[in-house]
């Protein structure tokens, strides 16, 4: 993820590698809980001497976490290294990327529809 690059771009190089693992225990929780709970730990953890690269996480946390908002089963297609770069990759003729692009806005229609329906 490019966040990860930035988080760590914040500390000497050798920390980077214990904190990239950190990272991504965050990044590969198997449920909300757990990535809630990786990303209070990491806080804890690096907080008090590294506290630029905790801000520079900290400031996200709401849009890092949004994974967490859709069903597990999606969230392998939601976790995708650049979202903005991959949006524009239909470009190149990938019928996968425009899934990643829709899936947020198909899965809440496909709610609402239940609901409504």
């Amino acid at each position: 993820m490019h966040k990860t690059a930035n988080v760590l771009n914040k500390v000497p190089k050798g920390v980077q590698p214990r904190m990239k693992k950190s990272l991504h225990e965050i990044w590969i929780a198997e449920n909300r809980e757990d990535a809630h709970r990786a990303f209070d730990l990491f806080v804890g953890k690096y907080e008090a001497k590294y506290p630029r690269a905790v801000r520079c996480l900290e400031k996200d946390r709401k849009q890092l976490l949004a994974f967490c908002d859709f069903p597990a089963e999606h969230w392998q297609q939601l976790r995708i290294t650049n979202p903005i770069e991959s949006t524009f990759a239909t470009a190149r003729g990938s019928r996968q990327t425009i899934l990643y692009f829709h899936l947020p806005f198909l899965y809440k229609r496909s709610l609402y529809e239940d609901i409504s329906g």
